[in-house]
């Protein structure tokens, strides 16, 4: 009895003297957590509002295995310029891949509507010009190839989505949320797991610089039995600007998975990106997000207009019920008259006849 008490003590005396510290894992933790990570998130979000990002990305893709349905080459290498402008609730990236071809996206999330466009970079022709119809979608992808502006407060995959977003998502469970020291830097690291309906769990974790506003440092997502099937981390580097708002300086991902052709596995592959931020400021022109600074047309911006409402109302359907109608409407009248051009005839013969 005696040595189970001093276990006992031995126990709490280490746990009091770890640099872990739980904070919990309830909804009202959770929340209550989530109320102090956004309030020292306001200044760094409202930075990324008012910004221009321009970066370098490099992605660098290998198989690891022998891969016996695909020819493609074992390595695949590319590199990229990312140009980013945010202000007033309106965005653009500009995507300059290494063959000259750049795509650019403007998109107004207050409305919610924008527009794409493609030229090459070395021609500086317009090869394509129109509005988005699906936004959400449009929006995912920027975020996708983007990257820089959200990671501070994002999760890193998927859709993704705002930090406290994604935690309130029904399928995903938040196991533990810890106060750590790493290195001299002040963390918390909050452990989840995530479930699909099809597919099995993932398991994540989530470390927050605490000293700089609570900046999402690295990640990592992960499979539960099969680690060497998927497992995806990122990693961030910061550095501070004049005002000590925590700004990115460099993102790494490193992605390892096993790919599949329906329900044949081809084999795994590694995946390594980094983007490196080459200039920012807060000075951003308004002219940026008019198609005019790419040089397009009045009459490619009227036929882009024309293009997205003959999608997004359906017009077409709408056209044919018009011609439809115009159809039915000279079939009548036709009838009609031939009906009176015979009643008229019959009339006519019925006097002659009485006559």
């Amino acid at each position: 009895m005696a040595s189970s008490a001093r276990l006992i003590v031995l126990a709490g005396v280490l746990l009091l003297s770890s640099p872990h510290r739980l904070l919990g894992t309830t909804p009202e933790k959770l929340e209550q957590f989530l109320q102090e990570y956004l309030a020292a998130q306001t200044k760094v979000r409202a930075f990324y509002e008012n910004v221009y990002i321009r970066s370098v990305v490099q992605q660098k893709t290998e198989r690891l295995d022998d891969w016996v349905l695909v020819s493609e080459p074992k390595s695949q290498f590319f590199e990229g310029e990312l140009h980013y402008w945010a202000s007033n609730s309106r965005i653009r990236l500009d995507f300059i891949a290494d063959d000259g071809r750049r795509d650019t996206y403007v998109l107004f999330p207050g409305k919610p509507s924008g527009w794409l466009a493609s030229r090459d970079r070395n021609r500086k022709t317009i090869d394509s010009f129109r509005l988005i119809g699906n936004y959400s979608a449009a929006y995912s992808l920027v975020r996708q190839l983007g990257r820089i502006p959200w990671m501070a407060f994002c999760f890193g995959q998927g859709e993704y989505l705002y930090l406290e977003d994604f935690l309130r998502q029904p399928y995903v469970e938040v196991r533990k949320i810890i106060e750590e020291e790493h290195e001299g830097r002040r963390l918390t690291r909050i452990d989840f797991v995530v479930s699909f309906i099809q597919g099995k769990p993932l398991q994540g974790a989530i470390w927050l610089w605490r000293d700089y506003a609570f900046v999402v440092g690295r990640a990592q997502l992960i499979k539960t039995q099969w680690p060497e099937d998927y497992c995806y981390e990122w990693y961030l580097d910061y550095g501070l600007n004049d005002d000590g708002i925590p700004i990115i300086r460099k993102y790494r991902v490193s992605a390892r998975a096993l790919l599949l052709a329906g329900d044949q596995p081809l084999g795994h592959s590694h995946t390594e990106i980094e983007i490196v931020v080459q200039e920012i400021c807060t000075d951003v022109d308004a002219r940026v997000f008019d198609p005019a600074s790419l040089g397009v047309s009045r009459i490619s911006m009227y036929s882009a207009w024309l293009e997205w409402y003959w999608h997004q109302y359906e017009m077409g359907i709408w056209v044919y019920y018009v011609q439809l109608s115009l159809v039915l409407l000279l079939v009548g009248w036709i009838i009609a008259r031939r009906w009176r051009r015979w009643r008229l005839a019959r009339t006519a013969s019925s006097s002659g006849t009485a006559a």
